[in-house]
């Protein structure tokens, strides 16, 4: 049985990328190519199985894999209070303020 981070053996890879293979992905896909296409298919399919091959051959012992593709990092910093900003400072460059409020244009009417 394949852990999360095994690769298959090559025996339950895809030996041959031909125009019956096209035919059984094009029904599972719900698609129908013409001549030209499918031409341009298998071409596609073969470099990006040949960019796998290749991807598969880098050495990765010692590399603890990701459950996930955006794995968060956490930085944790300390809690400290701080001087807060006064209000003569943060008004400074405010183009419209009034009673001690900074003020925007209206973002959305719920009339």
């Amino acid at each position: 049985m394949l852990t999360d981070f095994e690769m298959p053996s090559r025996e339950f890879m895809i030996s041959e990328i031909d125009d019956k293979l096209i035919d059984k992905l094009s029904v599972l896909a719900a698609l129908k190519f013409e001549a030209e296409e499918k031409e341009i298919i298998k071409k596609d399919l073969k470099n990006i199985i040949s960019f796998l091959d290749k991807i598969s051959e880098i050495d990765t012992s010692g590399i603890e894999p990701l459950k996930y593709l955006n794995q968060p990092v956490f930085s944790y910093r300390e809690d400290t209070a701080k001087k807060a900003l006064d209000k003569e400072k943060a008004f400074l460059n405010a183009t419209n303020q009034e009673k001690g409020y900074f003020m925007s244009p209206k973002m959305a009417d719920f009339s």
